[in-house]
This record gives structure tokens, sequence and C-alpha cells, in this order.
């Protein structure tokens, strides 16, 4: 397989996987390249072009040592606003991410109501997530654009971050 990077999304040579992160290193680049499930890839065999001339390249899978860390912070509304169907339909949606989340992405919990907290650090202990998730209260008010700063600096400065946001959308601090 190529790695073609462009000046929109990258793709693979066979089209069928994406770029979905680049970050520096002192000797280079690190490229995260998700691929379809069931994808076989001969590591050995993969290639780099940037600017349409070959780059010295090594692969190993995402979960190797020295890979690329990955960060998922759900950033859950826990305010009165989201009572009942919209709170059910939240906690559903974050529990089918901790069930299909692949099992090296490090996963933490902000919550934000009338207050902003670290429900979870990231982990990769799913059960504890599942715990913290089946635990949450709601309360007044919602703090949603704390929560998502206090979620983006919870997913930290290094590798692939992300943020998973489950609200009704409304700030009222």
């Amino acid at each position: 397989a190529a790695l073609v990077l462009l000046g929109g999304p990258a793709l693979a040579a066979d089209g069928g996987a994406s770029v979905s992160h680049v970050e520096p290193t002192p000797d280079g680049l690190r490229i995260l390249v998700s691929l379809p499930e069931g994808a076989k890839v001969d590591l050995d065999a993969v290639t780099v072009k940037i600017a349409g001339k070959d780059a010295v390249a090594t692969a190993t899978p995402a979960g190797d040592e020295g890979a690329i860390r990955r960060t998922t912070i759900l950033a859950m509304d826990t305010s009165n606003s989201m009572k009942g169907a919209r709170f059910e339909a939240a906690q559903a949606a974050a529990r089918t991410f901790l069930d299909t989340v692949p099992e090296d992405v490090y996963v933490g919990i902000t919550t934000f109501a009338d207050e902003v907290t670290q429900a979870l650090p990231p982990t990769l202990d799913r059960d504890r997530a599942r715990t913290v998730l089946d635990g949450l209260q709601l309360t007044r008010r919602t703090s949603l654009y704390n929560g998502v700063i206090t979620a983006a600096k919870q997913a930290g400065t290094q590798g692939q971050r992300t943020l998973l946001v489950l609200s009704d959308g409304k700030d009222t601090s």
C-alpha cells in the first residue's frame, strides 16, 4: 500500500484507508492510517510519498510500543435539560462508543452542568468507564463551553485526541 499525502485528506493508494493523524517527531513524521475493518496490510511493503517523492518509512500497528497514543474524551451534559429521553440517548451513545472503540484508545469522561468535573481520567478500563457513565446524575445549568474546554485539556497534548460531546447544545452559564 502506498500512502500519498495531498492538499486535502490523504488516502492510501487502494482508496480504502485514510490518514487519521499526523504529528511531527524529532526524526520526521508519525502518521496514523485508519484501515477498513478486516484489512490486511503487509507492513514491510508500505511505502510513503510526500509531494510526489519517496520517503523513508517504517510501518507498525497502532497498538505497538512507540505508536501514536489515541485519546477520546466523552464530554457529557449532565444538566436538567437532558432529563429523560435525551440523557438516555446520550448514555446509550456513550455505551455504544465504549463497546466499539478500539482497545488501545484511552477514554476519559468529563461532565458539565453547573460545574465541570473530570469524572474519569483517560483510561483503557472500559468497565470503569461504564461504571462512571451509569452513575452520572443530572443537576442545574449547563456550562457547555467550559465543559468542552476542560475536555480538550483532559485529552492532553500528545497523539490523536478526539472529543465526543453529548449534549442538547445550549450553554446557560
